[in-house]
């Protein structure tokens, strides 16, 4: 039932905002409704959707998973995009309208009224020509500039709106970019100098975030060689893709292996499978706990602490970070070179305390909405997103929070979806410090 049902809500969703567009456009915009153009963009809006409506209902008897292919995001731009036509045509509206408002007269005082009645009671002289009466002043028209200013306003309003949404959608279709990330420490051990470590977090695979796209992520990363991998939580929103996500992520053979962690998501879903399913599949999880890797003739020491959703009942999550931390860190030693995997940035702080040189996070996707590097998260009071994107540092420690490989909803725009990989480098001086 629910088989026949959803596919038919959805097609509802996806034809009455446009039917109720084009019913507003008729009759507030009557001129941009007789534009042939701008008639055939708007339907083509819903028809982009049900078209891939259909072929997701037939992809399975071709052969293909619909949720792993493209379709689910063409049917959310489309709906997304009539939605922002809808929510915007009401306010271009209001700005047209205000450009064509005359203003009104002011109406006389008491006095004047008195001074104006009297004045058509004096009787003119025989003689005296009659003179026409003066017509009680009327508005001009309004001022052609600021009408035309109106106009581009409320013509701008639905057009940016629409556009700002399908490029924040279409920004997600690609997969997540690789950039190679510079890390520079002075006291950096010589065996570790060029380490390079890839880093995947919140991939939320499932209707929006596709195994195709993971495997376009990897392949990105396989150019830069990295010799570890890491994963700090959230990885499937749909776990059946779980086993297959962590089978690909192995096929990079990165000679250090791949360590994990668990995130809220994996709380949210089903903790128990996530972990039956990790301890079969490539990859080694770490829960509290930190072991060290030897690298060269050194050794590097590797900890993962657990998602505060773990945490037992009437605990704080800052009470539960602070002895997960102490747990993972029990077995590292003074000398070793130790970065701690996260899923909340802001275990920074107590990472750094006990001197973990770099915590690597995820869990913000960087409020999928930035500008030049600038975050909305930075506005929210509190520690909860003091770290939301990138490079942190305090001192000679420093925190990187990913803005994901994936997204819940299919939406980013100025903060893409990254897949960082890390390359520690020896320096001589280090950067002010920048927290």
């Amino acid at each position: 039932m629910l088989r026949l049902t959803f596919p038919f809500l959805i097609g509802l969703l996806l034809v009455l905002p446009a039917l109720l567009i084009a019913s507003l456009t008729r009759r507030w915009y009557p001129r941009v409704w007789g534009v042939t153009a701008l008639r055939s963009l708007l339907w083509s809006l819903p028809v982009l959707g049900l078209v891939c409506l259909g072929l997701g209902q037939w992809a399975p008897r071709w052969g293909y998973d619909p949720t792993q292919t493209p379709l689910t995001t063409l049917i959310f731009l489309s709906l997304a995009a009539q939605f922002a036509l809808l929510l915007t045509l009401p306010v271009s509206l209001f700005v047209l309208k205000s450009g064509s408002r005359r203003r009104k007269l002011r109406p006389l005082s008491a006095k004047n009224a008195a001074i104006a009645e009297a004045a058509t009671e004096v009787e003119l002289p025989p003689e005296a020509e009659p003179v026409a009466a003066a017509e009680a002043p009327q508005p001009g028209p309004a001022d052609p500039g600021r009408r035309r200013f109106l106009q581009i306003a409320a013509a701008a309003v639905p057009v940016v709106a629409t556009l700002g949404t399908t490029a924040g959608i279409a920004g997600t279709i690609d997969g997540p970019r690789c950039p190679l990330v510079r890390l520079e420490w002075n006291d950096l051990p010589g065996f570790l100098d060029g380490l390079r470590i890839l880093h995947l977090s919140d991939l939320h695979l499932g209707l929006f975030t596709t195994l195709p796209q993971l495997a376009t992520a990897i392949d990105r990363a396989r150019i830069h060689r990295p010799d570890l991998v890491v994963v700090t939580g959230d990885i499937a929103n749909d776990l059946n893709l779980l086993p297959a996500a962590m089978v690909m992520i192995s096929e990079l053979n990165a000679p250090l292996g791949i360590f994990s962690t668990l995130g809220n998501h994996e709380y949210g879903t089903n903790v128990e499978i996530v972990r039956d399913m990790l301890a079969v599949t490539p990859g080694t999880l770490l829960r509290n706990f930190g072991m060290p890797i030897q690298v060269g003739n050194g050794d590097l020491f590797l900890a993962g602490v657990d998602d505060p959703e773990g945490r037992p009942l009437g605990q704080s999550e800052e009470d539960y970070m602070r002895d997960a931390v102490d747990l993972a860190l029990q077995r590292a030693r003074p000398w070793m070179f130790t970065i701690l995997l996260t899923h909340r940035p802001w275990v920074f702080d107590l990472a750094a305390a006990r001197g973990v040189h770099l915590t690597l996070a995820g869990h913000t996707h960087g409020g999928q909405v930035g500008f030049a590097g600038f975050s909305p998260l930075e506005l929210l009071p509190g520690r909860r997103y003091r770290y939301p994107r990138g490079l942190y540092r305090i001192g000679n420690r420093q925190l990187y929070t990913s803005a994901g490989a994936g997204h819940w909803l299919p939406f980013r725009l100025g903060c893409p979806a990254e897949a960082p990989v890390y390359e520690l480098r020896k320096s001589e001086a280090l950067a002010p410090d920048q927290v």
